[in-house]
């Protein structure tokens, strides 16, 4: 596509006045020579105000002396540009003003038609959204040593825009408030302006005024100047300003259509004046010499009519009137009763009178028959309420009755089962885990679930010990990912995560920060499974629509991976793993692992790598490599495959029967096999000979996921996006 055709929009929303902790500022500044061409900055400064403004100020005078002049604007013009700004910022620190060391977080940019330069220092991030997926182009940078004033601004990236890409640059608080996913369904429908808008009016309504963006797109001229509606709306929002309503917005719009409206008005008016004056004398004339002297007659002649009328019926019915009054005078006789003065025995004998003959009709001869029904049923209804009474009784006592023998049987089958092991007539804790059933139980009971709890606590103490059982009591979460996060990678000390709606967040072990970076995109499906590539530093996304995705954790770009043969997919996928450059997936309903080599561009058709013949692993939950393939079965067994062949291996020792395995864990860097238990919600670890070790348990929480670190020996166990650290 030519250049030529691309037309770049932005719009930004930032802060006017003074805030609390220090400014917020973005802008924009054109070039005199190339009207392709723009300069753009956003800046969040926290230190104390005079500092701020000095900061502020410093680097736009800057980029306003030198960009704005320019005649050949490149990566070189970019370079000289910084090193000015960060020269200039030195001199500050020079002057004394130093407390904006550490507290600069700013991003500068410069547009020229499709080429982009940027640097950035501190915690402001850019996304780009590039069809339907989102990619970093700038990073918050996290907690560590304060640069040197004259490397303020020291990366820079460069890159080209393309057709549809939209651009967002925001301060880590609009992040806190709106999702990468909700960013990106607005820039995607919406102009720059429109977006803006929409992000004043949310902060405005929401009374957030710390946020500073700007939104960028890019577009074919034709297809803005095709736009059914062109914004009117303006390129810049402060976001501390009162905004216009819509009323004020249709005033605006009719005040041209008002100012025409009064200069024809002030015309007719005119004319209607002189016509009126004219008119309205001619009248008054022909009132006063026609109209006026009849209508005088007329009233005068209607008065003397009613008159007599009204007399002559006022003769008529006066006499009638005063008969009636009369008569109703002598029919109408009141009588009053003081209240306060009824006798207590007339209210009863009212009663008595009242309803005494309707109790006698009750007892009357022809009606008993129904009174002995009425008695029948009551008497059977109070036996009925009594005997049921008494059984929820007799119940209530047996289970109580039930619960006391359970604890009994409980405290004798633990001092029995403890002498046995002492003595060495049995091993394990079968026997204990069926006097912890009985406790457990018993602190159902009100009269003896104190002595049932410190009874199983007791008993899980020895279950624990003879288990070697690592126990975590109140443990508190280091950070927590989305709650929605369902699987878990590690890269370094980052642990990665991703939600059922494909996006990937990220969170350090060391600094405990959390980002959302990425997001595959609704259209590539569901993920199923999530593992990371150490040979090429990328994660590996397998979706539920027979899709590999892969999330460059230097980049933080995304690409769809592709199988060589055009006619071919990627497998339905249980697992997927990778060694050296190949990829696996497991095909748990088939009962294969497929591997995949990379070619130059794509990957090769799926090969069935293990030879199932003798060793079936259909069902399996898991897949995990170090050289060799480990199976995780349904059943909780493990199998091991050597270049394809299945080779003895049992899972042995003194452990709990894995009811539902979950998870399997090994590489290359650890002696260890890890499996999770989700029935006992325990993660269980093997030798790689296939001896028990140990299990790790965290009380109160439900593990759904983990990652092992083998060098530093943690393991890091997730509830609920909520993410716990262990050592081994």
């Amino acid at each position: 596509m030519p250049q030529k055709e691309l037309f770049i929009r932005s719009s930004i929303l930032t802060n006017k006045e003074k805030l609390p902790h220090g400014i917020l500022h973005s802008g924009k500044i054109a070039n005199d020579f190339s009207p392709k061409a723009f300069c753009f900055y956003i800046m969040e400064i926290t230190s104390p105000w005079i500092s701020s403004v000095k900061v502020k100020n410093t680097i736009v005078s800057v980029i306003e002396d030198n960009f704005s002049k320019s005649q050949n604007i490149d990566e070189n013009f970019f370079e000289i540009l910084l090193q000015k700004i960060n020269e200039s910022l030195d001199s500050l620190v020079k002057k004394g003003a130093k407390e904006w060391l550490g507290n600069l977080n700013a991003v500068i940019g410069i547009i020229d038609d499709s080429n982009i330069f940027l640097s950035q220092t501190g915690k402001i991030s850019g996304y780009i959204f590039r069809k339907g997926k989102i990619s970093t182009i700038v990073e918050g940078s996290r907690l560590g040593s304060i640069p040197h004033p004259v490397k303020t601004f020291s990366d820079i990236t460069a890159g080209q825009l393309f057709n549809e890409d939209k651009v967002v640059f925001g301060n880590p608080e609009l992040y806190n408030h709106l999702s990468l996913d909700r960013i990106r369904r607005y820039v995607e429908q919406f102009s720059p302006q429109i977006v803006i808008c929409e992000f004043f009016k949310f902060f405005k309504k929401n009374r957030i005024s710390t946020v500073n963006v700007i939104v960028i797109d890019v577009q074919k001229r034709e297809n803005i100047e095709n736009e059914a509606i062109i914004s009117e709306l303006p390129e810049l929002y402060f976001i501390d300003e009162k905004s216009d309503s819509q009323l004020k917005i249709i005033k605006k719009r009719l005040e041209p259509i008002k100012n025409s409206g009064k200069k024809y008005l002030s015309i007719a008016r005119d004319k209607i004046a002189v016509h009126g004056s004219a008119l309205y004398k001619k009248s008054l004339h022909s009132w006063q010499e026609k109209i006026s002297p009849a209508s005088k007659k007329l009233i005068k002649k209607s008065n003397q009519s009613l008159s007599k009328a009204f007399n002559s019926a006022s003769t008529k019915i006066s006499p009638k009137i005063n008969q009636l009054q009369s008569k109703t005078k002598a029919r109408i006789n009141f009588k009053t009763i003081n209240y306060s003065k009824k006798s207590p025995m007339s209210v009863a004998s009212n009663i008595t009178m009242h309803y005494w003959p309707k109790i006698k009709l009750i007892f009357a001869k022809e009606n008993r028959k129904f009174l002995y029904i009425c008695l029948i049923v009551l008497f059977f209804g109070i036996g009925y309420f009594k005997v049921r009474d008494n059984n929820i009784h007799r119940a209530e006592k047996r289970d109580q009755m039930d619960m006391v023998d359970a604890y009994n049987k409980a405290e004798d089958e633990f001092d029995k089962t403890k002498e046995d092991l002492m003595l060495g007539k049995i091993s394990g804790t079968a026997k204990l885990l069926e006097c912890l059933e009985s406790a457990k139980k018993a602190q159902e009971s009100n009269s003896v679930k104190e002595k049932a709890t410190k009874l199983a606590n007791e008993i899980q103490t020895k279950i624990d010990e003879l288990s070697n059982t690592k126990r975590i009591t109140n443990a508190i979460p280091i950070f927590s990912l989305n709650e929605t996060v369902s699987k878990l990678a590690l890269y370094g000390n980052d642990i990665y995560g991703i939600d059922k709606e494909g996006k990937i967040y990220i969170g350090n072990v060391k600094d405990r920060q959390i980002r959302l970076v990425a997001s595959i995109g609704r259209e590539s499906g569901d993920p199923v499974d999530l593992s990371f590539s150490e040979s090429e530093d990328k994660l590996l996304i397998a979706t539920n629509k027979n899709k590999v995705l892969s999330f460059n954790v230097l980049s933080k770009t995304i690409e769809d991976l592709s199988v060589s043969n055009p006619n071919e997919t990627w497998e339905d996928t249980k697992a997927i793993s990778s060694y050296s450059s190949n990829i696996y997936i497991l095909n748990s309903d088939s009962g294969e692992v497929w591997k995949h080599s990379k070619g130059e561009n794509s990957y090769t058709k799926g090969t069935a790598y293990l030879d199932t013949r003798n060793f079936s692993i259909r069902g399996a939950t898991d897949m995990a490599i170090d050289g060799n393939v480990y199976i995780l079965l349904n059943t909780g067994e493990v199998g091991k495959f050597t270049r394809g062949t299945n080779q003895t291996f049992t899972l042995t020792g003194q452990y709990q029967k894995i009811e539902i395995p979950s998870q399997l864990f090994t590489d290359e860097y650890t002696n260890w096999i890890f499996i999770l238990d989700k029935k006992s919600n325990s993660i269980l670890r093997f030798n790689k000979s296939g001896e028990y070790v140990n299990q790790y348990i965290i009380d109160s929480y439900t593990i759904d996921d983990f990652v092992i670190n083998g060098k530093t020996q943690k393991i890091w166990a997730m509830n609920s996006g909520q993410i716990f650290e262990i050592d081994f």
